[in-house]
């Protein structure tokens, strides 16, 4: 029997031992991480550890937007089983209380070998319990107390197959936590100007940050938001944060430190991993894209997704790289949007993977069963889905039949419209056609409901 890359189970591992007839040598826990082939190194050896350069990577799981003040999601992350020499990528979104933060942290660092993360617009909301900080004072605290946690990082490490995280020459892993926020640039009216009058007045738009996030006055512009204000330099400050971990990394994969990059963002990098975003090659956004009855939502929305400004950062951390000849591999990970995505663009792996709310999941607008993404193992980046995951709630999700159904009465009713003005048909045809396309289809309410879903549910407090 061909052996597989790795241990899947402790009754694997009991298997290999006996056929290596190895019963006297000692298990641990630690070994489940190793490919069967260094199992089998071991016992055939008579105990000798498999050399650390035969283990290239640890394996890497992603989430993001765990939310753990939902008893549902905390009870979730403490049924994770343990992951030894594993590490974690948790890209935002925890809770904006910093005992629920700690107390979740701590959790995945019980479980994994190195936690990785990054803090997200809810884990910065002020509350009365912070002691009178604003939101980057209290992102400088998520900091000391991923510091003092000893194995959760909120900045780079490279990681290697034995698990140590030390900073050694040759093949390895950098993971990149980056600081971010949003601003403008992803604004789908920049890009589509006819989608403005979908927006409405954004006072009505009542998204939190804009109430619970502190920001100092200086990083504020006025605007019509609910609370005249908006954050326009907040991400521009948080890049200027990332600059000295971008140039360490940067520095030391030309150096031939590393030969891969996992980098991670809480917030959306560039326009295309927008939840209706759907050709990621494509420069333009079409207004039908936005065809179901949250489009004016997901306009808004757009508008506090994310920043150019960290897509433009994240490829620095490999300019310059010329090794190996096709191109450092590199993915990046993201959350907020809670919409599953996986795609390539120009040399970059988008992938956002949320655990999300119990409704979404419900409403299958995010996995049904929440589980892990694996994104990296012992040989590599674990590659992407046979087909891009562009659009998770209608290729997967419980709408796709009612979302493909209204595409096809609007195209229908565009198609009566024109003949209507070529009068190829009498009126009282036209008007009956009409009529008949603006009939409900079976799955009608249920569904309608379930598209207007079709954003984040930070917009409420």
């Amino acid at each position: 029997m061909p052996l597989s890359r790795r241990v899947a189970s402790c009754e694997r591992l009991a298997e290999l031992q006996a056929d290596c007839m190895a019963d006297d040598l000692p298990v641990a826990n630690h070994m489940l991480s190793w490919t069967e082939e260094e199992a089998v190194y071991y016992f055939e050896s008579g105990g000798q550890e498999p050399p650390a350069e035969q283990r290239v990577y640890p394996r890497v799981w992603l989430t993001s937007d765990v939310h753990t003040d939902r008893a549902e999601n905390m009870a979730w992350l403490r049924s994770l089983p343990q992951h030894p020499g594993d590490a974690v990528v948790v890209a935002g979104d925890v809770s904006h209380q910093m005992e629920q933060l700690e107390a979740t942290l701590r959790a995945f660092s019980e479980r994994f070998a190195h936690v990785f993360f990054t803090a997200g617009n809810h884990d910065l909301w002020i509350t009365r319990n912070d002691g009178g900080m604003d939101s980057l004072a209290k992102l400088d605290a998520i900091d000391r107390l991923c510091d003092r946690m000893g194995n959760v990082h909120s900045t780079p490490r490279l990681l290697r197959g034995d698990g140590s995280g030390a900073h050694k020459p040759g093949q390895g892993l950098w993971v990149v936590p980056l600081a971010s926020w949003y601003d403008d640039s992803l604004d789908l009216t920049h890009f589509t100007p006819s989608l403005i009058h979908r927006a409405g007045d954004m006072r009505a738009f009542t998204w939190s940050d804009f109430a619970l996030c502190k920001w100092p006055a200086a990083l504020l512009r006025p605007s019509d938001t609910m609370t005249g204000h908006y954050p326009a330099g907040v991400a521009c400050k948080l890049a200027e944060r990332n600059e000295p971990s971008v140039r360490e990394v940067n520095e030391a994969l030309c150096g031939a430190v590393g030969d891969a990059v996992l980098s991670f963002s809480h917030f959306l990098p560039r326009e295309q991993t927008l939840p209706d975003w759907l050709d990621p090659a494509g420069l333009s956004f079409s207004p039908d894209w936005v065809s179901h009855p949250a489009g004016g939502t997901a306009v808004n929305f757009s508008r506090v997704a994310g920043s150019r400004l960290i897509d433009e950062q994240l490829r620095r951390l490999t300019a310059g790289v010329q090794r190996p000849p096709d191109g450092v591999c590199h993915v990046h990970a993201f959350g907020h949007s809670h919409r599953p995505k996986d795609f390539s663009l120009d040399g970059v792996r988008y992938v956002s993977h949320p655990l999300g709310y119990s409704k979404e999941r419900v409403k299958r607008l995010t996995p049904e069963v929440p589980h892990l993404k694996l994104v990296w193992d012992v040989d590599g980046a674990v590659p992407p889905p046979p087909q891009p995951l562009i659009r998770y709630w209608e290729e997967h999700g419980g709408c796709g039949a009612y979302a493909r159904q209204l595409r096809l009465q609007r195209q229908r009713q565009r198609e009566l419209q024109h003949e209507r003005r070529s009068a190829s048909l009498s009126l009282p045809c036209v008007q009956q056609a009409l009529d008949l396309s603006r009939a409900p289809h079976d799955e009608g309410d249920d569904l309608s409901a379930l598209l207007a879903q079709g954003v984040s549910s930070d917009e409420t407090p």
